[in-house]
């Protein structure tokens, strides 16, 4: 307290004025951040804004505010010893924080881990050879490219994870969570895998592959593609007749083809060659005409 008054000889007291003088030496307590989710190592992936409760005491004079510096060069001002510090999806890298007390003493520096806010999804590509509409006579490699492509905000958080399925069982799984840094520590943002499905077309229907691709933010993607696959060559049976034949009486032949999935065409054709030689045809029956039955 500070209390200072004028006296005169004649008057006595003129005037008195007391003061208040607080005096606080020391600083407030470092920034301390509550995040909405667990750190990814030192790292933090959102795939939308981000609130950071941030908090501050100081026991002598309070905390006035708690300073934010963003890696773009921004300031941001939290009024009070408690509050919320908002990021916007779009937003990567380092938060700075110290707190300033009434007395203008400033705490020490709280430094976040890398915090990456981005909602892109993985973007994920499938090539065969000869394409997927047609049908294939063995069992191709499909090459499943996943890449982020970073164009929205110039950044991605990363790939988290890869999974194949084919016919709704997975026959693949890559995650980069441990591993997912290259040997400039940079985010892994594109892959290719290789997939040879073992399963065949039945009845004519394909053979369907999946695939699902996360990032490190968690956004997701998926893309599917059906391939048809056919090991197989169709199976004749002829009854009724054998090889080198010889008989006397009118020979009754019963031939089917057996498929698997669907045939494209079938010929029947009898030729016979008579004594000087020359060869000709009997009879012919093509695919339109021929019975179709199921199995």
């Amino acid at each position: 307290y500070l209390e200072v008054w004028m006296e005169t000889s004649s008057e006595g007291e003129v005037f008195r004025i007391r003061e208040i003088i607080a005096i606080d030496q020391s600083a407030p307590s470092e920034v301390t951040i509550t995040y909405p989710s667990k750190a990814d190592g030192e790292e933090l992936f959102f795939q939308s804004e981000v609130c950071l409760e941030l908090s501050s005491s100081d026991k002598i004079s309070g905390v006035k505010a708690i300073r934010c510096f963003l890696e773009n060069g921004e300031e941001k001002i939290v009024e009070g010893g408690q509050g919320n510090l908002i990021l916007p999806v779009g937003y990567s890298g380092t938060v700075k924080m110290v707190a300033v007390d009434q007395a203008g003493w400033q705490s020490e520096e709280t430094k976040t881990g890398k915090i990456v806010c981005e909602d892109e999804a993985p973007k994920i590509s499938l090539y065969v050879p000869g394409g997927f509409a047609g049908w294939h006579q063995q069992a191709e490699q499909i090459a499943v490219k996943v890449g982020e492509p970073g164009a929205k905000y110039g950044f991605s958080s990363g790939l988290s994870s890869i999974s194949c399925y084919v016919d709704g069982e997975q026959v693949l799984r890559k995650s980069y969570e441990t591993h997912g840094q290259d040997s400039r520590g940079n985010y892994i943002e594109s892959d290719t895998l290789y997939v040879t499905p073992e399963a065949v077309s039945k009845n004519g229907q394909p053979v369907t592959l999946l695939v699902r691709a996360a990032d490190r933010a968690g956004n997701s993607a998926a893309a599917a593609e059906t391939l048809y696959i056919d090991l197989s060559s169709p199976v004749i049976q002829i009854e009724g007749i054998h090889d080198a034949m010889i008989t006397g009486e009118t020979a009754c032949a019963n031939v089917s083809v057996l498929e698997e999935n669907a045939l494209s065409d079938c010929l029947f054709c009898v030729r016979y060659t008579d004594k000087e030689g020359e060869q000709a045809e009997l009879c012919r029956i093509e695919g339109k005409d021929w019975t179709t039955a199921a199995g």
